[in-house]
């Protein structure tokens, strides 16, 4: 500004254009610091700074002024030799006038003239005695008075001769001012006077704090960068400037929130997920969400975007997820290799709109509690997968947003996450190990206050709404999200263009008629029977029984291991399919086999030739290959039936039903003959070696564990798979 007025000092430039000067806001900076020893205990390098500050710019009209009660070891000689004006009055310590005056005249002021003081009005001036006025008392004239009526209590003619009972004294919410000083009619005539003239409030050297709450309103008329969306305010000290901190979907990469228990990690990443769904298309950007957290993503899962959401209490989702992510991330590396291009903006900018590779997000919210829930050997495998899909996703256009608490910062995981977000910790030594190697760390700092970068850049995140409790904040955001669903499902030409891949959950129960109401899953040609429900997009899963000549249903006492039975027996029948059952006791099969007229051999001592006999006698009835289905094997164990079961083998599929301990003691009857076909279900698989025994393979260990009726791995084409089988009797 000086350059521009052609001026040397503010003096020179106000002499030769005053209004120039004025228009420019040229005016001095007086910068008051009461009690200074302390600011400079707590931040050295500040009054270092204001005192440089002072020396250059003393010529810009800058002006500093600093009192404090105890100057001894504060006063430094740079400040001495740069601060001319001191003023000293009446101290207790020598030392203190000395340091001040350079001499020790203020230390002789008696107590009884409050106010008198000495002036050095430079290096080498004498001390000047002086007597300071008083602004800060009663304005002659004035009285402070405050009128305080006596308590009042109600009193009834019941309660006469009980001691009266007062009504509780209200707490003062607002802080009066009764103060009638002269400072305050100096303040009040220099406010009135400016206004009258209509002169405006200078504005602040320094810009206000940020504020410890954020909403995304506060953008709404600001004009964001394309493929971006906001992350909060940051605040640039060294530029004297609060600017918005964006994510760029397109250009930038993974993120990651680290904080400490109701930090706003959760909530930081609900805001980036709740603007990523309004400003992108569906087939423009996917959702694969893992809520370890509260459940406050949950309401992701009715985003067109979304393909799935997955919460600790379908935990046998969470591999499904990973598998299906690990397959994406390679048939991507394979498209960009086939369009012979190294990233997937180029592959967006060449191909056509239905061949355009979408981007995807996976949002993963609570690290420390998803690390928990898988055992060593699991999390150890997860790492690894995460890990290539953090170091392969970029160049392919996925993208990873993570929360975690203090653990993760030790996590390898976390070095290939350029952005890190460090909200408030319990200790300051979890800030060094996230990162932040700043001396000094705010110990108040806000919730949603975050500190990015070795240097500690202090950024405010923001929220959805201004009402912060976790049922406002899900409210808002499910609002979001219908809007969202509500507006794109107008467009029926979307379901032409890329979508999410799903990975839906495991039903608990599902009746047979609504089985045959889902999809035939991929590699299924027979319509019946389904033996159960399943698959990343749920579907109904078929046994061609003219191609497979055996299938087992393994499972303990309790776990719908005759339902399962049943409901293949029944839908064998239904498609009149010639059906033997063999059964030594009363269960659910026995009762659906006569229902539908077929034959049941329920005694252990049937010689060969009886069964040949039955066989050959249900054969004839219907025509076709005989499924002969056998219950409890193991109680035929040593039986005659058991030989003859092996004998009619030529002529018959087994399926068979055992209990899953008692199989491995099996060589002979119908199971050694079922298990061939290397096809079956275990129904609440205990032990992983239970697969071995049964087909050649274990079972993967996020299938283990007790399950409601129904439940069960089903092992086909050499791979386990999750499934639930339907109740027969709905």
């Amino acid at each position: 500004m000086l350059r521009e007025l052609g001026a040397k000092d503010i003096d020179s430039a106000w002499a030769k254009d005053a209004e120039a000067a004025g228009r420019l806001g040229l005016a001095r900076l007086m910068i008051v610091i009461d009690e200074f020893a302390e600011l400079k205990t707590e931040l050295p390098d500040f009054i270092t700074g204001l005192v440089r500050i002072a020396r250059v710019g003393r010529s810009l009209g800058v002006n500093l002024v600093l009192a404090t009660q105890r100057p001894s070891g504060v006063v430094t000689p740079e400040m001495q030799s740069n601060i001319n004006l001191r003023v000293a009055l009446r101290v207790t310590d020598r030392a203190d006038s000395t340091d001040v005056l350079g001499s020790a005249e203020a230390a002789l002021i008696s107590p009884g003239t409050p106010g008198r003081g000495y002036v050095r009005a430079g290096q080498s001036a004498d001390p000047v005695p002086f007597q300071t006025a008083r602004v800060a008392g009663l304005r002659q004239g004035a009285q402070r008075v405050a009128r305080v009526l006596p308590a009042k209590a109600p009193m009834e003619w019941s309660a006469l001769g009980f001691a009266a009972r007062f009504p509780a004294k209200q707490a003062q919410t607002t802080r009066t001012d009764h103060d009638d000083t002269d400072l305050r009619a100096l303040v009040n005539l220099v406010s009135a006077t400016t206004h009258a003239l209509g002169i405006e409030r200078n504005p602040s050297p320094w810009l206000l704090p940020l504020p410890t709450l954020l909403t995304l309103d506060r953008f709404a008329g600001d004009e964001l960068p394309a493929d971006s969306v906001v992350l909060g305010l940051e605040d640039v000290p060294a530029e004297q400037k609060q600017r918005p901190r964006f994510w760029n979907v397109v250009a930038d990469s993974h993120l990651l929130f680290m904080g400490g228990a109701l930090s706003g990690r959760t909530t930081a990443l609900r805001t980036v997920l709740a603007q990523v769904v309004q400003r992108f298309a569906p087939s423009d950007l996917h959702l694969y969400i893992a809520d370890y957290g509260n459940g406050a993503l949950l309401p992701l899962a009715d985003a067109p975007h979304c393909g799935a959401v997955v919460t600790p209490l379908d935990q046998e989702r969470f591999p499904r997820l990973v598998g299906r992510l690990l397959e994406e991330l390679s048939r991507r590396q394979s498209v960009l290799s086939q369009a012979g291009v190294g990233s997937i903006t180029e592959q967006r900018r060449l191909a056509a709109p239905t061949d355009a590779l979408p981007y995807a997000i996976v949002a993963i919210d609570g690290w420390e509690r998803l690390a928990s829930s898988l055992n060593p050997d699991q999390l150890i495998a997860f790492r690894d997968q995460l890990m290539r899909v953090l170091r392969e996703g970029p160049a392919v256009g996925i993208r990873v947003l993570m929360t975690g608490d203090r653990a993760i910062s030790g996590d390898k995981v976390s070095s290939f996450i350029d952005a890190q977000y460090v909200l408030p910790m319990r200790d300051v030594n979890d800030y060094r190990a996230a990162g932040i190697m700043i001396r000094d760390i705010p110990g108040d700092l806000p919730p949603g206050r975050t500190l990015v970068g070795a240097q500690g850049a202090e950024v405010q995140l923001a929220v959805i709404s201004r009402e912060t409790s976790g049922e406002a904040q899900t409210a808002a955001f499910r609002a979001i999200v219908e809007h969202v669903r509500d507006h794109f499902d107008a467009f029926p030409e979307l379901a032409d263009l890329p979508r999410p891949f799903r990975v839906d959950p495991l039903p608990a129960y599902i009746a047979l008629s609504a089985a045959y109401r889902l999809p035939l899953a991929a590699g299924c040609t027979a319509p019946v029977p389904t033996v159960g429900v399943g698959g990343d997009e749920l579907s109904r899963i078929t046994v061609d029984w003219s191609g497979e000549q055996g299938f087992v249903v393994a499972g303990a006492r309790g776990t719908g291991r005759s339902s399962a039975l049943a409901a293949i027996a029944h839908q064998l029948a239904w498609a009149e399919h010639p059906v033997l059952v063999v059964a030594p006791k009363e269960s659910v099969l026995t009762q659906v086999a006569g229902g539908h007229g077929i034959t049941v051999v329920s005694d252990p001592q049937t010689d060969p030739a009886a069964l040949l006999a039955t066989l050959d006698g249900v054969a004839a009835g219907r025509g076709g290959r005989v499924v002969v289905i056998v219950d409890d094997a193991e109680q035929l164990k040593g039986a005659p039936i058991e030989q003859a079961l092996s004998g009619v083998s030529a002529g018959a599929s087994f399926c068979v039903g055992v209990d899953t301990e008692s199989a491995s003691s099996m060589f002979g009857g119908a199971l050694p003959i079922a298990r061939k076909a290397r096809l079956g279900l275990v129904l609440s698989p205990l032990n992983a070696m239970a697969g071995t025994t049964l087909f050649g393979t274990q079972i993967p260990r996020y299938m283990l564990g007790a399950q409601t009726p129904g439940g069960a791995a089903l092992h086909r084409d050499g791979a386990w798979q999750a499934v639930r089988v339907p109740d027969v009797r709905q």
